[in-house]
């Protein structure tokens, strides 16, 4: 079902057509929260919340961007909250628990996938949302610009910065071979 669709069922029925909404933004919103906050329960926490505030909030779409565009920017908004108040917390912490590695090269991936995603978390959060729009989610720079309410060339500039700072935390670890890639 497309966003207009979806719009006009909101307007005939709020409930059937919020139903739609979520059916159709459920995954993507989670995969988003989970991005950002890696940890699963606080993931599916702020995707719920993020929905409560577009049930809320759905009359106030004035469909100046696309109806994704805006669910976007309430989830990022939403998941910089919690990882502020997280922060405030002073609970930052991240889930080091080693799986075992069947062999070798699934062992190194995984450590590859851990220290990257470290990286990540250790960058300042409008540089973590900036790469993880671009590099995770693959959304556009335009698209990322009106996610965060910013300038395509601010995108620009933040996803050059936190490119650079990754590749800054990677390069002890990983001697050169994933870097090339950033």
């Amino acid at each position: 079902m497309d966003d207009t669709t979806i719009l006009e069922r909101i307007r005939a029925d709020r409930e059937e057509g919020f139903n739609a909404l979520v059916e159709k933004y459920r995954d993507r919103v989670s995969r988003l929260c989970m991005s950002f906050m890696r940890d699963e329960d606080e993931a599916m926490d702020v995707a719920q919340d993020v929905f409560i505030k577009l049930y809320l909030k759905i009359g106030a779409f004035r469909k100046e961007s696309r109806l994704s565009t805006w669910i976007y920017r309430i989830a990022v908004n939403a998941c910089l909250d919690a990882l502020r108040a997280k922060k405030k917390r002073d609970c930052d912490s991240l889930d080091n628990t080693a799986m075992p590695a069947d062999n070798r090269a699934a062992g190194d991936r995984r450590e590859i996938a851990e220290a990257v995603r470290s990286a990540i978390n250790r960058l300042p959060v409008n540089y973590r949302a900036v790469i993880i729009l671009k590099e995770i989610e693959g959304r556009s720079y335009r698209d990322i610009a009106e996610i965060l309410a910013c300038r395509i060339g601010t995108v620009e500039s933040r996803l050059f910065r936190a490119r650079g700072m990754l590749r800054k935390f990677l390069e002890p670890l990983l001697d050169g071979e994933v870097i090339d890639e950033l």
